[in-house]
C-alpha cells in the first residue's frame, strides 16, 4: 500500500469516527438527585422514619405491658386484711 493510500485510508477511517462520535449520544449531565450528599440524606431520613416507628411499637409494648399487669391485679383475689373480720366467714 502507497504512501498516498495508507493517508486517504486513514482520513476515511478519521472521517467516519469523527462523524460517529460527532453523532454519538453524550452523557447526561449528573443528576443532583443522585449525588453522594443526596443520597446520604434520604438514608438520613429513611434512618429517622424507621427509629419513629421502632419508638413508637416500643412505646405500644409498654402500654400492653401495663396494661396486662392491670389486668393481672384486677382478676387476683384480694389477700384479706387481718384486721377485719368477715361476719358471715367464721374462719376468718
Amino acid at each position: 500500500m502507497s504512501s498516498s493510500h495508507a493517508h486517504a485510508a486513514l482520513a476515511a477511517l478519521a472521517a467516519v469516527t469523527l462523524t460517529g462520535c460527532a453523532s454519538a449520544p453524550h452523557a447526561p449531565p449528573p443528576d443532583p438527585s443522585r449525588t453522594a450528599a443526596a443520597f446520604a440524606g434520604s438514608l438520613a431520613t429513611a434512618v429517622a422514619a424507621t427509629e419513629a416507628e421502632l419508638s413508637l411499637l416500643h412505646a405500644a409494648y409498654e402500654a400492653q405491658l401495663a396494661f396486662g399487669a392491670l389486668e393481672d391485679a384486677y382478676r387476683r383475689p384480694l389477700q384479706p386484711d387481718p384486721a377485719v373480720r368477715d361476719p358471715g366467714n367464721p374462719v376468718s
